[in-house]
């Protein structure tokens, strides 16, 4: 695993900690020192340092530090958390923190895995140097910087086919001068990625269909239910042009009167 280790003024956003007297936790002879629990992004996180380093992932002679999640009890059974963070050292003579993170890599918690860090985050013989300024007067700082990511990204594909398999839909209507029913339909059929159904109307629909019924009264009504303003001016002017044409000046006169529901 690469590490990549920068400098930089600004200290860490989520947490910082620092210990006082750290020759005295060294000689307690603790493998593992848990800071107190802080929230970032609605999670519960803490920070697991290992002194003397982790023995146990090769960090013997170095600093090992964690990042570990907590309060995951009640999380859901196939429960995820992908994160990105750095870790902090502060150099306390030129009073700059030094970064310390894995190169780029997305570290993914969850049920069986409840902690990352890197094991050798900076050599002891080179923490303990006081001229390095990471130990001062016994006294050190570390900090985390912790970034979430949310899982609140929208998605979009573009599938394009050319000349797709079975890309007509045929169906044959029988005695069609005599059918009776309102529309007849083809059945749903796939073509490439979509579904698609083909339906005829043998009597036609919507405002040819009122003109068969033979009633202005009912054109009217279904008119102004129908259509909302602006497109009822514009239908209107359409339905005029239609109707003198097809049906002649006396239809079209009875229709210059305002469109208004009939009750």
């Amino acid at each position: 695993m690469e590490i990549r280790r920068a400098t930089r003024e600004v200290p860490p956003a989520h947490y910082i900690f620092s210990i006082e007297s750290f020759s005295l936790l060294v000689a307690t002879g603790v493998e593992k020192y848990e800071s107190h629990a802080f929230d970032v992004q609605d999670y519960k996180w803490r920070l697991s340092l290992y002194p003397n380093g982790n023995k146990r992932s090769n960090g013997e002679g170095f600093i090992s530090l964690y990042l570990q999640i907590e309060d995951t009890q009640n999380f859901p059974r196939t429960w995820e958390v992908n994160v990105n963070f750095r870790f902090f050292i502060l150099d306390q003579i030129r009073d700059k923190y030094l970064t310390i993170e894995s190169d780029g890599v997305v570290k993914r918690f969850y049920q069986m895995k409840t902690e990352w860090g890197i094991a050798q985050l900076l050599s002891l013989d080179h923490f303990n140097k006081a001229s390095n300024g990471y130990l001062v007067g016994d006294c050190c700082t570390f900090g985390v910087e912790v970034f979430v990511i949310e899982q609140t990204g929208k998605l979009e594909r573009l599938s394009m086919m050319k000349g797709p398999p079975n890309n007509t839909i045929t169906f044959q209507l029988q005695n069609y001068s005599k059918s009776l029913a309102d529309f007849y339909t083809s059945g749903v059929q796939t073509i490439g990625d979509s579904k698609w159904e083909l339906i005829v109307y043998p009597r036609g629909m919507g405002i040819a269909k009122l003109l068969r019924k033979g009633s202005i009264r009912e054109l009217r009504y279904d008119y102004n239910n129908m259509l909302d303003e602006p497109l009822r001016t514009f239908t209107q002017r359409a339905l005029q042009d239609i109707m003198s044409k097809t049906y002649g000046q006396d239809l079209l006169s009875k229709l210059r009167t305002p469109f208004k529901p009939i009750h």
